[in-house]
C-alpha cells in the first residue's frame, strides 16, 4: 500500500470529507466560516489569558490584614513584619529590583521566598512561594 492510498483510507480523511460534503449542502461558504472560527478561536484565547492578579508595584499595596480558610496574618509596611495571630512576628522584606518578592524571616531564618500579585480592586491577593512551590490566595479582612 502506498502512501497516498493510506491517506485516502484514514479515518481523519474520512471525516475531513463528510464536514465538506456538509458544507456544501449547507451553502455555507467555507472561508467565510474559517475566518468565523478563526476569529471565536482569537477572542477565546485573549479572554483565556486575562489574568485577575499581576504583580504587586509596591509592598504599601499589601499593608493590612489578610485571611484565608488556614490562616491570617497582618502585614505592617512601616516595621515591615508580618503578625500572626499568636504574636508571631517575622521580618518582611522585599527585592530592590523585584517589588513583587517578598522574603519572610525571622531574622538568620528564612522561611519563604514569594512572589506576591495583587487583584485590580486589591481585595486579594495571592502568594507564590517559590522555594516551597506552593500557592495560597488571602483575601482582606
Amino acid at each position: 500500500m502506498n502512501y497516498m492510498n493510506y491517506f485516502i483510507n484514514t479515518k481523519d480523511w474520512k471525516i475531513t470529507m463528510h464536514v465538506l460534503a456538509f458544507l456544501k449542502q449547507s451553502k455555507v461558504n467555507p472561508i467565510s466560516l474559517t475566518r468565523t472560527i478563526l476569529l471565536l478561536f482569537s477572542l477565546f484565547v485573549l479572554l483565556s489569558c486575562s489574568e485577575d492578579y499581576k504583580k504587586i508595584s509596591s509592598i504599601s499595596q499589601i499593608e493590612g490584614f489578610w485571611e484565608n480558610d488556614e490562616e491570617s496574618f497582618f502585614v505592617d509596611v512601616e516595621k515591615m513584619i508580618l503578625v500572626y495571630p499568636d504574636s508571631t512576628r517575622l521580618i518582611l522584606s522585599t527585592r530592590v529590583y523585584d517589588r513583587s518578592k517578598i522574603i519572610v524571616s525571622s531574622g538568620s531564618v528564612m522561611y519563604y521566598d514569594a512572589h506576591v500579585f495583587i487583584n485590580d480592586d486589591g481585595s486579594s491577593i495571592k502568594i507564590s512561594k517559590i522555594n516551597i512551590k506552593e500557592s495560597n490566595t488571602y483575601y482582606k479582612k
